[in-house]
């Protein structure tokens, strides 16, 4: 058994959609585990069957519910009737996982002119300072910016304590990296 490569190589930190890993030599009767691992020790795996002696196309776990998006190790093992597992022949490949992240909340108090703005998404860092650029619709001018607190690898919240603004507004968001 040798694996030889896994495409897509990026994704998006939701999961949830196959990578194929081409090899030879597998045995389809047997379970195999697919492991992701960040430099950080994080982990997570996916049991798997191939589809054929050359082909496995497990499931990309969800890592940014859990973790932040990184540059993981991908690490293929076989697993034995009495559980050991052996890894399996090839250089070990790196998968990147990309944030992804979409507005989920708006609340405006007019009377307090304050802004919540509750933005969800997968792959968060914990540990980074988010900035949001507000700017018009129309023609980007720059409205204001505003700190968003990362409460969980899902889930950033920005209060804006003086909005003044009524129109279609444009929300870029950007980390320490840039943007995201």
């Amino acid at each position: 058994e040798v694996w030889d490569s896994i495409y897509p190589t990026e994704g998006v930190a939701g999961g949830g959609y196959p990578i194929f890993i081409h090899g030879a030599g597998f045995d389809s009767t047997v379970l195999y585990l697919c492991m992701f691992q960040d430099q950080f020790g994080h982990s997570w795996n996916v049991s798997t069957q191939p589809l054929n002696s050359s082909l496995f196309t497990p499931i990309v776990p969800g890592w940014g519910q859990k973790y932040a998006s990184t540059t993981t190790t991908v690490m293929l093992f076989r697993s034995s009737v009495n559980g050991v597992l052996s890894e399996v022949r090839g250089a070990h490949k790196s998968f990147q996982f990309r944030q992804v992240w979409g507005v989920k909340h708006i609340v405006a108090n007019q009377s307090m002119g304050s802004l919540v703005v509750i933005i969800e998404g997968f792959g968060f860092n914990v540990s980074s300072n988010y900035t949001l650029n507000f700017t018009t619709a129309e023609n980007a001018t720059w409205i204001m910016k505003s700190t968003g607190h990362v409460e969980t690898p899902t889930k950033i919240v920005s209060t804006l304590l003086d909005w003044r603004f009524d129109g279609l507004i444009s929300l870029s968001l950007s980390d320490w990296t840039g943007d995201v």
